[in-house]
């Protein structure tokens, strides 16, 4: 049987709401500067997670709030 605790990533990374709209901030000033294009490869895999986050917290927020609405 696979040892759990190694092979899973702890709740709080998956449900951190803060620190991925603190990333969010960090890619978007990141992807607003001049050179931020220059390296086509990086600048794909920064708008790729932007993306990735934005979704992420987009469907934890209207969870929450359809939570919120049965209370």
């Amino acid at each position: 049987m696979p040892n759990l605790k190694i092979n899973s990533r702890p709740c709080g990374t998956i449900f951190d709401l803060t620190g991925k709209e603190k990333k969010i901030l960090e890619l978007e000033k990141e992807s607003s500067t001049l050179n931020f294009w220059s390296d086509r490869e990086k600048a794909s895999l920064t708008m790729r997670e932007l993306e990735s986050l934005k979704n992420e917290t987009a469907a934890f927020k209207e969870t929450e709030q359809e939570v919120g609405e049965l209370w």
